[in-house]
């Protein structure tokens, strides 16, 4: 069996790349439905030390094809998060108290020329931000489906840093600007402001007792032990 022994149609389209025994590699190249079929000419099958050709009643076309529909995904951003200067880092992280980096992931390799710091928006709600440079890659720490985009907070409260502008793939595919699961924003609260923490106790105690600690805001528990 070769590739010429296979026909392909639909209103997709897609080329075979290459056959290895029965198992046929198929490329799609355009989004639609593909009907894979194997042609009979030529085809022979040995059983019994006979040769029987596949056209007969207990081999229709209709067994001897396959329809797929080929859905042609855009690239997309898949996820912005934060990164600080600090040693440890956390996709969740919303809350920040200095400047950082918001890490823009897509899903595959982007024309680095199609995304520039006009492609970047920044909404202000309670607080605001301002953008401290243009997009840039960091080829020795992450994959190049990874950009840095820096942010400088310039007051306490909420923003949002979406990617607002066109933004390509190498293989010349844009991003879908009106789909927000394209294109999730980024929530920041940017707050300076110190956690304060309220002990108490038993006024009084003839055992161990316990003391709880109350602090203003939630922290990070890995970083709450006994020594501190």
């Amino acid at each position: 069996m070769t590739a010429d022994d296979i026909t392909i149609t639909g209103t997709g389209s897609a080329t075979v790349l290459s056959v290895e025994g029965c198992q046929v590699n198929i490329r799609p190249t355009s989004a639609g439905t593909l009907t894979i079929t194997l042609n009979s000419d030529g085809i022979i099958h040995r059983a019994r030390n006979a040769f029987l050709n596949l056209v007969n009643p207990v081999n229709p076309a209709s067994t001897r094809a396959v329809t797929v529909t080929y859905e042609d995904q855009p690239p997309k951003l898949d996820s912005v998060s934060i990164r600080t200067d600090k040693p440890f880092s956390y996709s969740w992280l919303r809350t920040i108290d200095r400047d950082f980096d918001a890490l823009f992931i897509f899903s595959e390799p982007v024309d680095s020329s199609t995304f520039t710091a006009d492609d970047i928006t920044i909404t202000d709600g309670t607080g605001s931000a301002t953008l401290n440079g243009s997009p840039y890659q960091n080829a020795q720490r992450f994959p190049r489906t990874f950009y840095l985009v820096p942010i400088r907070p310039t007051a306490e409260g909420t923003f949002t840093v979406t990617l607002s502008g066109s933004v390509t793939a190498l293989n010349g595919d844009a991003l879908p600007s009106a789909l927000t699961v394209y294109r999730p924003p980024l929530n920041v609260t940017y707050d300076t402001t110190l956690p304060t923490v309220t002990l108490s106790a038993p006024a009084t105690a003839t055992g161990p007792y316990d003391v709880t600690f109350t602090i203003s805001e939630p922290v990070i528990r890995e970083k709450v032990t006994k020594n501190s």
